[in-house]
């Protein structure tokens, strides 16, 4: 529970080219909190990001979003109540990978959703410098879609959007995460492991961006 005397920040800035670096950012625990969308405290006021780039399941307290659910579902090729296992997972991993001091970048780009305080698009490192959106794909715990920015740093959207899909194949091959779920699996589900650990393969599946505006996000 946030502090009656840590202020929310509820400001809606406008979206800008350059990316702002919130470095000591730390997990805010939250009912609505999942492996792609949480809430987080920096320098005393609490914010709410969307990464950038990846999808992870809708947990079970999002049922209504049938389309939604039906959607990933038929990616991964797994059942509805898998998907809610999977969602758990992901929600999970992604606590752990940001149970310490970690980072956010961002280009205060409205990341709409149903939340009454304003949601941002954002790029997350762990505090040993990983990229959530990486690790989360690398166990197969999130799918590449989504809103693809151009990176800091300079990677195009189309360099890292190539990076996720080789991590994906890499995943799908070992049937981490949602493979396991999947029809025709060859094992049971088991929890993630760390990724980075497997050569990611090239993937042939070519880069294609789009609009925030030609997306939907939840």
């Amino acid at each position: 529970m946030v502090s009656a005397s840590v202020g929310i920040s509820s400001e809606r800035k406008s979206p800008v080219s350059q990316w702002v670096t919130l470095s000591g950012c730390r997990l805010v625990p939250n009912t609505y909190n999942d492996g792609d969308s949480f809430h987080v405290m920096h320098g005393g006021k609490e914010y709410l990001f969307r990464l950038c780039y990846v999808d992870t399941p809708e947990t079970s307290i999002h049922k209504e979003l049938v389309d939604r659910t039906s959607d990933q579902a038929k990616y991964w090729k797994i059942l509805k109540r898998d998907l809610y296992m999977l969602a758990d997972e992901a929600s999970a991993f992604t606590a752990a990978q940001l149970a310490g001091s970690f980072t956010v970048m961002t280009q205060w780009e409205d990341a709409r959703g149903a939340s009454q305080m304003p949601r941002y698009f954002a790029v997350v490192r762990t505090a040993g410098g990983r990229d959530l959106a990486e690790e989360l794909v690398a166990n197969g715990l999130a799918r590449v879609y989504g809103f693809t920015p151009p990176l800091p740093g300079g990677k195009s959207p189309e360099e890292f959007r190539r990076t996720l899909k080789d991590l994906e194949a890499t995943a799908k091959a070992r049937e981490a995460g949602a493979w396991a779920y999947s029809k025709g699996s060859s094992k049971k589900p088991s929890k993630p492991s760390p990724a980075g650990k497997e050569k990611p393969r090239p993937s042939p599946t070519p880069a294609n961006t789009r609009s925030v505006d030609s997306i939907p996000v939840y």
